[in-house]
């Protein structure tokens, strides 16, 4: 039997070539996630503002694994964005509290205009990492991150609102037990609706009688949904 169509029977190769050149470059920052020789971080600080995240995680892990006294200037002096997020994430990491006022400050100054979602969501996260990592901010470092962030909450996004409400209850940020409520009462899914009632119920300030009614009542709407 043979075909006689006006196809192409040339041979093809069956591999996946796209993203081809990011794999390989990903597997050559994860083969450098162990401690190594002096500009091994100098050499990994490019990638950690990649568009890719695959890249950039690979690239953050890598520079965890070096001596943190060789990178942390570079990383509380950064100023790209994302690089300066991954820098942020990587340093609260080892979680120095020495460093934690200049962490937040090089955070704070990054304009969240400059940031997509997946963009506010690592800022977030940075901050909740140095939060946890190195101890409460209390104080001026504290008003530093609320002065940031507070403003985003609530977002249209669930992600984002997930993200902020758990930094801002931690922070016992002004009003942040009303605006939590309104999302819980307005919850769609069972996932929100739980995720909020647990972050509310670690918070102690801020609440009134009304609010405690409409904390309990979502559970009876839980129930009967």
């Amino acid at each position: 039997m043979t075909y006689s169509g006006k196809e192409s029977t040339v041979a093809v190769d069956g591999k996946n070539v796209d993203g081809q050149k990011e794999r390989t470059l990903r597997r050559q920052l994860e083969a450098l996630q162990r401690p190594g020789p002096v500009g091994v971080s100098e050499s990994l600080w490019p990638h950690l503002a990649s568009p890719d995240r695959h890249i950039r995680f690979a690239a953050r892990v890598a520079i965890e694994h070096q001596p943190v006294e060789r990178w942390a200037r570079r990383a509380l002096s950064e100023t790209r964005p994302r690089a300066r997020i991954e820098a942020a994430i990587a340093l609260a990491r080892h979680g120095d509290k020495s460093l934690q006022v200049a962490l937040i400050t090089s955070l704070s100054r990054t304009k969240l205009s400059s940031l997509d979602q997946a963009g506010q969501l690592g800022l977030l996260r940075a901050y909740g990492l140095a939060a946890l990592r190195m101890g409460r901010p209390t104080g001026a470092t504290r008003k530093t991150i609320l002065d940031h962030v507070d403003g985003l909450f609530p977002a249209e996004s669930a992600s984002l609102n997930r993200e902020l409400a758990q930094l801002l209850i931690y922070l016992d940020a002004p009003a942040v037990v009303p605006r939590t409520l309104a999302l819980l009462t307005a919850a769609r899914t069972q996932q929100d609706r739980l995720q909020y009632a647990l972050l509310l119920r670690k918070q102690t300030n801020g609440w009134t009688r009304e609010g405690r009614k409409a904390y309990f009542d979502s559970f009876n709407a839980a129930a009967a949904a």
